[in-house]
């Protein structure tokens, strides 16, 4: 789908809030509103039974499901979930500072048009959602037992608080520990998710932990090149220059939990594997300050991950 191809006709733009959706249909330039539920959205796609066009909607951590869920069996709406970023610049660059849920929506369908195949599908697997939804669940909980042993290190707490939050914290580790088996047993019951765990795995640094999160937000690790997955996952250096003025290059962006999932495992490395300690000495001795030098160290890590993942698939179109 290239921009030369395509005119507005070909996109519906969705955005999509927790009660509404506001769908700006490009082939009559109409705006509607409908309640975010299966049945008004499988009412409002019979309708539109004969029209062959891509629905164009952000992730929104969530509220999108049941969209993706009523368009499961359309026979011409193509549902693709695209990062919020992307339409975010693109409004920019159009000057557009105006934000409703009327013009989000419209920009959405606007920037499939012009941005065509450079605009991505983040639409991930049903097993790769599920393998995310559990990750999510498992930072959450460890968020709140973090908050709960706080509370408990609080002076003066009376011994019924503290008996409460010793219970509270008993059985948030408990879910952990639960949450622990759940994750595991759900790589293991797909098998091509199995041997990619079991591969990552091999580099020194990388657990199960760190294994399933690069699995789970970062499907296209052995698709793309070094540059574009360390630019996917926010540790691509970004150049600040104009003119006379050069600023420091500096990280940004990415996916937050696959971000913080390979700083972790950079510390690992720097420790117990020879080829990252020995790459992150050799910055040090350049006078990189620590920070940076574990940045550029967790990019190695992740552009060996993705040369590793790379070599399998190019193996096994030759099998």
């Amino acid at each position: 789908m290239h921009q030369n191809q395509t005119s507005l006709n070909s996109f519906i733009g969705v955005d999509v809030s927790k009660l509404h959706l506001d769908l700006f249909v490009g082939s009559t330039g109409e705006h509607h509103r409908i309640d975010n539920t299966l049945r008004s959205i499988r009412s409002w796609l019979k309708k539109q039974a004969s029209t062959e066009a891509y629905m164009i909607f952000e992730a929104t951590g969530g509220y999108e499901k049941t969209l993706q869920t009523a368009l499961r069996d359309h026979p011409h709406l193509t549902p693709k979930r695209i990062h919020p970023a992307q339409v975010k610049s693109f409004a920019r660059a159009l000057g557009k500072r105006a934000k409703t849920d009327k013009i989000d929506a419209e920009m959405l369908a606007r920037a499939a048009q012009w941005l065509g195949d450079d605009l991505h599908d983040t639409t991930p697997s049903a097993d790769i959602q599920q393998l995310r939804d559990l990750l999510m669940r498992k930072t959450q909980l460890q968020e709140t037992l973090h908050a709960e042993q706080c509370r408990a290190k609080m002076p003066h707490l009376s011994p019924l608080i503290a008996r409460n939050l010793a219970k509270a914290i008993k059985h948030i580790q408990n879910l952990i520990v639960e949450i622990n088996q759940d994750i595991h047993a759900h790589i293991a019951a797909q098998r091509a998710m199995k041997e990619r765990s079991e591969r990552l795995k091999t580099v020194r640094g990388v657990g199960e932990q760190v294994a399933a999160t690069v699995m789970a937000f970062l499907p296209e690790l052995g698709t793309v090149g070094r540059k574009q997955i360390a630019a996917l996952a926010g540790l691509a250096p970004i150049t600040r220059q104009s003119g006379s003025m050069k600023g420091r290059a500096r990280t940004g962006g990415g996916r937050q939990p696959l971000k913080k999932a390979l700083f972790m495992a950079a510390l690992v490395g720097i420790r117990h594997n020879p080829v990252l300690k020995t790459f992150y000495q050799s910055l040090l001795e350049k006078q990189k300050p620590k920070m940076v030098a574990i940045i550029a160290t967790a990019r190695k890590l992740l552009t060996y991950l993705n040369a590793l993942e790379k070599n399998v698939r190019n193996v096994q179109k030759l099998a």
